[in-house]
């Protein structure tokens, strides 16, 4: 498989973290984490979160009505890997770390129509139908989700909990630096 980059502006700004699973030296799968920072999130790129996040915060009361959304975006996991629910589990437990280290209140994605009941157990809801986006190629679901449903089941089952070095953004998942 050759070596490919695929970044855009969310790469750039403050409160992003790239996750990435490893086996042995092998990166086989990645996720990046934003934290929103005034500039936008990824995957409002595609859609207008906006009006979901309104009727969100006028039914769901936060503590002071505090509201800080994270996304989700970037899952990639090599072929061979993808049934391996270990890895899966790897990266969203470090990912709703970041969120919880972070403040984090909400995290919006957009899924793939295939992964959205893996999202909905989690405790994700879908706010619209599946949408077609041609620079992707493919259909998205968006969803919105609270952290605190990530955080109860990200670590319901064991303790583990990554531990964060913030200097760098790249690292191993599980490993000391994420």
């Amino acid at each position: 498989m050759p070596a490919a980059k695929l970044t855009d502006r969310f790469d750039r700004l403050g409160g992003v973290r790239h996750i990435l699973a490893y086996d042995r030296a092998q990166p086989v799968a990645a996720i990046r984490v934003n934290l929103e920072t005034g500039h936008g999130l990824p995957p409002e790129t595609h859609f207008d979160f906006r009006p979901a996040i309104a009727e969100l915060r006028m039914h769901e009361q936060q503590p002071g009505g505090r509201y800080l959304p994270a996304s989700g975006s970037m899952l990639v996991i090599r072929r061979p890997w993808r049934r391996r629910y270990n890895i899966l589990r790897a990266l969203f437990r470090a990912a709703t770390h970041c969120f919880q280290h972070w403040g984090a209140t909400h995290v919006i994605l957009n899924s793939t129509p295939r992964l959205a009941p893996l999202y909905r157990h989690i405790g994700f809801r879908p706010i619209h139908e599946p949408l077609w986006i041609p620079e992707i190629g493919d259909h998205v679901v968006p969803m919105i989700g609270r952290v605190e449903d990530c955080g109860r089941h990200a670590f319901a089952q064991g303790g583990y909990i990554p531990q964060l070095d913030h200097s760098p953004t790249f690292g191993r998942a599980g490993s000391k630096t994420l």
